[in-house]
């Protein structure tokens, strides 16, 4: 009765999980970009320290300078290099260097029956919960940060964008109608105007974010994309990037006449932001791609357009996977990493450099898995943590910190919900045990 009540309770929780809002980072004292922290970025930093190398060879190439200089001093030293040193053989489980940005983040919480929800602030530095404010957001919620403002998408029944302050306790600025359409990302063009997906209309809407507390004139504009839609009429629109005047947004095709299974491989279309018209599709080697969960993702280094998803969920665990693509021409550049050479479905993931990642797996079991992966190789490193609950987001911040929101609602024992998090230098875990933020975690957005 446990393990029938348990799978029943991950697969409506993975099913509200689909197209969580995943970004890449660099990662401290990764100076040559590619997701770990090396003796052979200690050796290239102590170069720099000592002449032999240039920490900025142009003024537009100083990713190594920011990634490398532990200190903070603007300047690469020998005690940066033996601090990498230090990571890499393990003693230091994560590092504060310049270009470790994020110092808090936030968390949308949702109660067990997702009508409750609510969202809390966690100082990154101490692993702590700063304040958690029940009943501010929806049970169903995912946040966004664009241009240093903070959104929150209220998504199934609630059907609304909300604007947070950071700097005043995340006071609500403002609370629009989206329609009954299931908001489920957001980006701002060079215009000021939002581009919000609705995954229960086959029209994306751009409305004015600063229309202010009234919403009036909130709605600009609405474009149909039931032209690129399956037999159902709604194509599923999902995670959005923006790119100049170019909007891209993920299709999932699926069909609601048949529980939500794909109709197909998913697609990507092409906006002009100016003209306000599709320009170009190109349709997906894998189905239901929603493993994205803030926005779509370009690979670190590349610049790849990177889209994962499990596929058929459950009953084919060897399809989905990760695929790159052009991000201009939508060329496709190949299938990098299996459903199968994964473990199973994929849920989740994020990028640390060109090739490493991290990703949430789910088996035939129901058990979700932490992994990390190489793109290089197709396969699997290590497996971090696994849980047969709700695992509803993973993100990765700038000092080297994994966090994953464990949504437990009780699975195989009583509830543990909470925040966990692990070093990306070493997989060891960072706390003691689920850090608890009021309601159980749901979706985490580290602040820049």
């Amino acid at each position: 009765m446990r393990t029938e009540r348990t799978s029943s309770l991950v697969t409506t929780a993975l099913l509200l999980v689909l197209s969580l809002p995943s970004s890449s980072i660099a990662l401290c004292g990764d100076a040559d970009g590619d997701g770990y922290a090396r003796a052979g970025d200690a050796l290239w930093a102590l170069q720099a320290a000592v002449g032999l190398a240039l920490p900025c060879p142009t003024s537009s190439d100083c990713g190594r300078l920011q990634r490398a200089d532990i200190n903070r001093s603007g300047n690469i030293e020998a005690s940066d290099a033996l601090a990498t040193l230090q990571a890499a053989v393990g003693l230091h489980a994560t590092l504060d260097c310049a270009g470790a940005l994020q110092k808090r983040a936030l968390v949308a919480t949702a109660g067990c029956d997702f009508i409750s929800g609510g969202v809390g602030e966690i100082d990154l530095a101490t692993r702590s919960l700063v304040r958690h404010l029940p009943g501010l957001l929806s049970g169903d919620s995912v946040l966004r940060e664009q241009d240093g403002r903070v959104f929150a998408l209220n998504r199934f029944a609630a059907n609304n964008v909300q604007e947070l302050d950071p700097a005043a306790e995340l006071a609500t600025l403002w609370q629009c109608s989206t329609g009954p359409a299931n908001p489920h990302d957001l980006v701002i063009d060079a215009r000021g105007l939002a581009w919000i997906s609705r995954y229960d209309s086959a029209l994306l809407l751009l409305a004015d974010p600063d229309a202010g507390p009234t919403c009036a004139d909130f709605l600009v504009d609405e474009i149909d994309l039931s032209a690129w839609a399956d037999a159902d009429g709604i194509p599923e629109m999902d995670q959005l990037l923006l790119r100049g005047d170019r909007l891209l947004v993920l299709l999932q095709l699926l069909d609601r006449n048949d529980i939500f299974r794909p109709s197909g491989p998913g697609r990507v279309l092409a906006i002009d932001t100016v003209s306000r018209a599709v320009v170009a599709s190109t349709d997906l080697a894998i189905s239901n791609p929603f493993a994205e969960t803030k926005g779509l993702l370009l690979r670190p280094g590349s610049g790849e357009l990177l889209v994962g998803g499990p596929g058929l969920l459950f009953s084919d665990l060897d399809d989905g996977g990760i695929q790159a693509l052009d991000p201009d021409s939508l060329a496709d550049h190949g299938l990098l990493i299996t459903g199968n050479e994964l473990g199973g479905d994929l849920v989740d993931f994020v990028m640390a450099g060109r090739d490493r990642g991290f990703a949430l797996v789910a088996d035939a079991a129901f058990t979700v898995s932490l992994v990390e992966f190489d793109l290089a190789l197709g396969k699997v490193n290590s497996l971090l943590f696994a849980s047969a609950t709700l695992l509803s987001d993973l993100e990765l911040a700038d000092d080297g910190s994994l966090w994953l929101a464990d949504h437990d609602c009780g699975g195989d024992g009583p509830p543990a919900p909470g925040l966990l998090a692990f070093s990306a230098f070493t997989g060891q875990p960072l706390l003691n045990g689920p850090l608890a933020t009021g309601l159980p975690p749901f979706n985490l957005l580290p602040l820049n």
